[in-house]
């Protein structure tokens, strides 16, 4: 028991920190992904939804040969949401009895993985919603992220005077930033969810829902590691009392494999010894297999159909045909059918995005768009030297992109909105849109006596710069669009840019000053205005 809780308490830690030194040398050891590519349930939907086997999945051979090997042995020792929900059963002193509901319902699980993996042939997918280890990272960075920097925060303002005091400046002068994001709210409901029936009852989501366990259950129904029980076993019913997924039957003997997560609780309580872990063909006694569970004909056509359906729904759905102008993806994401196919929702690019401007979708993408990641560049923009989304995205539905590929991946055009803008509507001087446009996109022209701005559209990136700095209150002036916005799957962003005839190079750094030669004779220089 002391060494499983080690590797617990192991594996947690290590899920944590490759999510936190993500954007670290430390993620040239290891990915920060990395849980996440050991995931087969998630390679398998993703495969399938993309028509190709998706090679970054790879590790997830190591978890399918685990269940091979050992059952649910990965949900038992590495799941770090298997993990928490243990340690919160242990503070809370849950009891492990099966709910009288699920004694009725085991086959529930395989119901629920049927549904996922039909769901996904129609091009659907569930893993933002049922898989572990989805949630998990998805809700570290979209709420437990920036309550550590806003608890960081808080001790940094008790610390300050002391540190200024001392001119301990590397600490006085420190900065965090707290990212907000929206659906934070829904991420601790549904998160809060999942713990809340795991402190109901022992891994009550684990055995009754968890879609990835069930398969990893299906794959371990012959696994060469298996509970055993000796001739000496008195039926004195202690291992079923605490085992925490219900595994163990009336019977004692009999195991129910799916479940099972040889974690040896049942072997530690047993007073005379007769239960070990031990491969098939050894041992004092033949392990019975409870774990085949029995599915009506009924069932399984239930939630194979249930499964289809979805995907239809996804499918005929308004939002996915509706027009979709101001719905803005990270730098190199590819085009929007393949994007959304391989998109796990997982969270990463809004962990380590710079400026925090990707947020997750609601219903701007639709059904089947839910959590996937949009920019909102009315928040913040998208930083001209940062790749991080693509660089830690685990499926490459944001391509990994070098600076100079990620500045010709064009995500949108500016559009002047005449009659917000101060300058069209009221004759206010204002230049704000024109001094931050890193990449020169802003030209004022002689229009009615007056110096107004328009849009070289074959310069504008689409950053979002002049969108988030534009002082006009509620919607900006000038938004981003998607219009001209380039997505490959395949090939060079600079060469596409160029044949389109986008020019990005040579443009100016964040804040620089636009050229004086924009300034007539008698005019204050850009940037400036009368009193």
């Amino acid at each position: 028991m002391n060494l499983r809780r080690s590797l617990q308490g192991l594996f947690l830690l290590l899920f944590f920190l490759l999510f936190f030194t993500s954007t670290t040398s430390f993620s040239r050891m290891l990915p920060p992904d990395l849980f996440l590519r050991s995931d087969p349930l998630a390679g398998m939907i993703v495969s399938v939804m993309a028509w190709s086997a998706i090679t970054v999945f790879l590790p997830a051979l190591v978890v399918v040969g685990s269940a091979l090997l050992m059952g649910r042995a990965f949900c038992g020792y590495a799941c770090p949401l298997g993990t928490l929900a243990d340690l919160g059963a242990r503070l809370a002193r849950t009891p492990h009895e099966e709910p009288s509901w699920l004694r009725r319902r085991p086959g529930l699980p395989l119901l629920i993985l049927l549904l996922v993996l039909a769901s996904s042939l129609l091009g659907f997918s569930l893993l933002a919603w049922l898989d572990p280890l989805v949630l998990l990272s998805r809700t570290t960075a979209l709420v437990l992220q920036p309550w550590l920097l806003e608890a960081g925060r808080a001790v940094l303002g008790i610390f300050r005077p002391l540190a200024s005091r001392i001119e301990w400046f590397w600490l006085s002068d420190a900065e965090l930033h707290t990212p907000r994001y929206w659906l934070e709210g829904l991420s601790v409901a549904w998160m809060g969810g999942i713990l809340a029936l795991s402190l109901w009852r022992s891994r009550l989501w684990c055995r009754a829902v968890c879609p990835l366990g069930s398969l990893l259950g299906v794959l371990g129904q012959r696994a060469v590691l298996a509970r055993r029980v000796g001739d000496s076993c008195v039926e004195c019913g202690a291992c079923e009392k605490v085992c925490p997924m219900g595994a163990i039957g009336r019977d004692p003997r009999h195991t129910s494999r799916s479940r099972c997560l040889i974690c040896g609780r049942c072997g530690e309580v047993c007073p005379v010894e007769a239960i070990g872990f031990l491969p098939m063909k050894t041992g004092p006694a033949r392990a019975p297999n409870g774990g085949w569970i029995p599915l009506s004909r009924r069932a399984l056509l239930a939630a194979g159909a249930g499964g289809l359906m979805a995907g239809l729904t996804v499918r005929v759905d308004a939002g996915r045909a509706a027009p979709r102008d101001r719905l803005i993806r990270p730098p190199g994401a590819l085009p929007e059918p393949l994007f959304l196919d391989r998109c796990l929702r997982c969270g990463l690019c809004m962990s380590v995005c710079m400026s925090h401007t990707i947020q997750p979708s609601l219903w701007e993408a639709g059904l089947d768009g839910i959590w996937s990641p949009r920019l909102d560049l009315r928040l913040a923009p998208c930083e001209k030297h940062c790749n991080r989304c693509g660089q830690v995205c685990p499926t490459g539905a944001v391509r990994p992109l070098s600076l100079e590929e990620r500045t010709h991946a064009k995500i949108g055009t500016a559009i002047l909105l005449r009659e917000r803008c101060l300058v069209w509507e009221q004759d206010k001087k204002c230049l704000v849109c024109d001094e931050i446009c890193p990449y020169d996109a802003i030209e004022f022209r002689e229009v009615e006596g007056m110096r107004r701005p328009f849009v070289t559209e074959s310069r504008c990136n689409g950053c979002g710069y002049c969108e988030h700095k534009c002082p006009v209150q509620g919607q900006s002036a000038i938004v981003v669009a998607r219009m001209g916005e380039i997505r490959l799957e395949r090939g060079s962003f600079v060469e596409e840019a160029r044949a389109r005839g986008f020019v990005f190079e040579g443009s100016r750094e964040e804040g620089e000053s636009a050229p004086p030669s924009q300034s007539r004779e008698g005019e204050l220089p850009p940037g400036f205005l009368r009193p």
